[in-house]
């Protein structure tokens, strides 16, 4: 059997009766190996040889970020060692970030990524604000796409550390640490729960709440339960994706308070408005 290296695991999900390793093989190819949780329909036989065998294998086509629209494109296996980036300011409120050194001539470069496409979706937001706000000095510069296996397309990297409402972009979710202080000027970053809206009491309600949020004694948000958690994938899952206000509102109240039909409304109606929403919702 080939040698392979594990990267990442996660354990079954809601209604699945399997879990996942990401693994690196010895020929430098990630796969996906399976694990069935279920039990055997024959009883307990005790004469196993000692020797790992595989089940069966199935080709199928990951969840990958929809929109990318830079021309650049990093694999995963040519970004080489990390540093230790969990605590940069930059690689908060990422499930897998951390800082890179010496691409495109420059010397730190901060990598999101989420591999497991039933988490994606978060990125492919990111990913999709990046591309409206690129060259308007609101976030740090976009630098490439991250992908894996050179095809599936899973993260971005931007520029370590190096006005969005006239763009129509409403952040979603303010607070102090979604600023990067520059030589003076003050950047947005972590856009996982943006969008763009044309309802302009959304975009005045974020600003008017600004001076609050800067001027508050904050103190980073209770992290959410593993029950809520499992309750956001299956509705990602259920109606493939989630609207960013109802997201923000189950955090905040720590359970889902809307409705599945009101739901699946309001995720028509911003696929039918290119993203945008309103106030209503």
């Amino acid at each position: 059997m080939e040698s392979f290296e594990i990267l990442h695991m996660i354990s079954g999900l809601p209604g699945s009766d399997c879990g996942y390793y990401r693994i690196l093989t010895g020929s430098a190819a990630i796969k996906y190996l399976a694990l069935v949780f279920q039990n055997p329909i024959f009883p307990d036989i005790r004469a196993g040889t000692k020797k790992a065998t595989l089940s069966s294998t199935e080709l199928m086509t990951l969840e990958s970020i929809k929109k990318t629209w830079h021309p650049q494109m990093v694999d995963y296996s040519d970004l080489g060692d990390a540093s230790s980036g969990s605590d940069e300011l930059q690689c908060l409120h990422q499930t897998y970030s951390a800082v890179y050194h010496d691409h495109f001539d420059v010397d730190k470069v901060v990598v999101s990524f989420e591999w497991d496409p039933h988490y994606v979706c978060g990125v492919n937001v990111e990913t999709e604000i990046y591309s409206l706000i690129q060259g308007h000095n609101i976030g740090p510069r976009f630098l490439a796409h991250i992908t894996e296996n050179r095809n599936r397309v899973i993260g971005y990297m931007v520029e370590e550390f190096r006005g969005a409402t006239l763009l129509g972009i409403v952040h979603g979710y303010l607070k102090p640490s979604s600023f990067l202080i520059i030589d003076g000027r003050a950047l947005l970053h972590s856009f996982g729960g943006s969008s763009q809206t044309n309802d302009k009491s959304v975009l005045d309600a974020e600003m008017t709440a600004l001076e609050g949020i800067l001027q508050s004694d904050w103190l980073p948000g209770k992290p959410v339960s593993q029950e809520l958690s499992d309750e956001l994938v299956a509705l990602c899952q259920r109606d493939d994706g989630i609207h960013p206000a109802v997201f923000h509102r189950a955090v905040e109240e720590g359970k889902i308070t809307d409705t599945e039909e009101d739901h699946k409304r309001w995720l028509l109606e911003l696929k039918r408005n290119g993203g945008l929403w309103n106030s209503n919702n």
